[in-house]
């Protein structure tokens, strides 16, 4: 995930945002520190969706990675300002499946609350 977070970082500093808030954006993601993410997104919302839906080599997302360390607040603040909740990774996993495959009940009725869909084993790779 850090290759996905310096990949951010960077789009962050071409795309106009200074360095101090590439930094706090990069921490917030790392930290589970959702008031810092969420002040960085309300200051560069024309950056939101772009940098919230890149994807790792894995094809993982900060939603991904934030559901997968249960991050429930940074989550719901990426689902906020635009991430994607139907993306899947390499595995054909969505934020949704992986949350199942952990069995953290809060993230699936976060993720469902925001529109989330149940899907099939045959949608997924095993």
């Amino acid at each position: 995930m850090k290759i996905l977070f310096s990949f951010i970082a960077l789009l962050l500093l071409f795309t106009g945002c200074n360095t101090s808030d590439e930094l706090a954006f990069y921490n917030a993601l790392e930290k589970n520190n959702a008031p810092e993410l969420e002040r960085i997104l309300k200051k560069h919302p024309e950056y939101a969706n772009p940098v919230i839906n890149t994807e790792s080599s894995d094809r993982m997302t900060p939603l991904h990675d934030a559901v997968n360390k249960g991050y429930a607040e940074s989550a719901e603040i990426l689902l906020k300002y635009g991430a994607n909740i139907e993306e899947t990774d390499q595995n054909s996993n969505t934020a949704l499946d992986l949350a199942k495959k952990s069995n953290n009940k809060k993230m699936m009725e976060l993720l469902k609350k925001h529109g989330a869909k149940e899907r099939g084993a045959a949608d997924q790779k095993l």
